[in-house]
């Protein structure tokens, strides 16, 4: 209060004020991208075009059994393993069906910045991310059906899979405030 009987002006302080909230604000403008609003909204369709994506993916799955002729591979296999693996495969299905569900319908959800939307982000990335490493590091393709068909399938399915990652990768840290 001394320094504002000093200069005797209210006004004066006012204006400072409003110079540094404008200042602030103005600083607060560089810091974020200008289209800030346009990449949450970009950022938004790409998670709903993901979604599409991945309910796209379980028709695909749908197929992947008879494509691979897993009845006659899974023959010799014992009954408990046999179950087991078709449960796995099951779940595999319902989780990619569910991340397509959750990307159409809560898109906007999914970008809120809340824990929940941090945690289920970079759950679906590093779930991607996981699947890319498995494909190129843990997959044995040496019995791999051959032939142009099979090979733009899989090279679609690892183009999917490196969109997945990346779009889900962004948004959570989107949600981290980090860009």
């Amino acid at each position: 209060m001394g320094s504002l009987r000093r200069v005797g002006n209210w006004w004066f302080w006012i204006d400072i004020l409003k110079f540094q909230s404008a200042a602030s604000h103005n600083l607060a403008y560089f810091r974020q991208p200008k289209s800030s609003k346009m990449n949450h909204e970009l950022l938004k369709t790409l998670i709903f075009w993901c979604g599409v994506g991945h309910i796209g993916l379980c028709f695909v799955g749908l197929l992947i059994p008879k494509f691979l002729n897993w009845k006659k591979a899974l023959e010799p296999v014992p009954p408990l393993i046999r179950q087991i693996f078709w449960t796995y495969a099951g779940y595999i299905l319902a989780i990619n069906f569910w991340f397509g569900i959750v990307s159409i319908f809560g898109a906007d959800e999914l970008l809120g910045g809340s824990f929940l939307a941090k945690s289920i982000t970079f759950f679906i990335g590093f779930y991607w991310l996981a699947r890319i490493f498995i494909q190129f590091f843990y997959f044995d393709t040496t019995d791999a059906p051959k032939g142009l068909f099979f090979k733009f399938g899989e090279i679609g399915l690892v183009v999917l899979f490196v969109g997945f990652t990346l779009v889900y990768f962004t948004a959570f840290f989107q949600n981290l405030g980090w860009i």
